[in-house]
């Protein structure tokens, strides 16, 4: 490290990398999907009967209500296809908004010149606020149409096309 730089170029690198992560909206993929990262969010399911789930999609604060919601139901299109089912109904839905706060720590790196003097750089920590959305379906599955009722197909097609 030359003796001008305040930060190390390899803590820069990383700085940058979580900040682009941190910036980006939850991508369409299994919450475990995030597990080597250990980063939160994506979809999770849990199979209430043959032909009932409950979808949770989990954002963070960059995602929009509507495309956690069209994530939900293109979950639940899969679902019902993969199970042989063309449609389905919304049972239940529900928008959950989760405020954190949490405590950043201060980072002391130090540097030496060479005549053996020492000089510290204290980079101070904060709070880092963060909002976690999750909605939430129940849905339930059939191979009939009705009022109500979405076309697993179609609206599968429909919201791959938005995203």
């Amino acid at each position: 490290m030359h003796q001008n730089q305040l930060i190390p170029p390899r803590l820069a690198t990383w700085f940058l990398v979580l900040v682009v992560i941190a910036g980006c909206a939850t991508p369409y993929q299994s919450e475990r999907g995030f597990g080597l990262l250990k980063l939160e969010g994506g979809f999770i399911e849990r199979r209430i009967r043959p032909n009932m789930w409950d979808i949770r999609f989990k954002g963070n604060s960059r995602l929009p209500q509507e495309k956690a919601r069209d994530f939900c139901l293109l979950r639940a299109s899969e679902l019902c296809l993969q199970n042989g089912f063309t449609h389905f109904i919304i049972v239940e839905e529900l928008l959950d908004e989760k405020r954190t706060s949490r405590r950043l720590p201060s980072i002391t790196s130090t540097r030496g010149d060479t005549s053996g003097r020492a000089s510290n750089n204290t980079m101070r920590g904060g709070t880092a606020d963060s909002v976690s959305k999750a909605y939430l379906i129940r849905i339930e599955c059939s191979n009939e149409s009705g009022a109500d009722s979405f076309n697993a197909v179609s609206l599968k097609t429909s919201i791959t096309n938005k995203y």
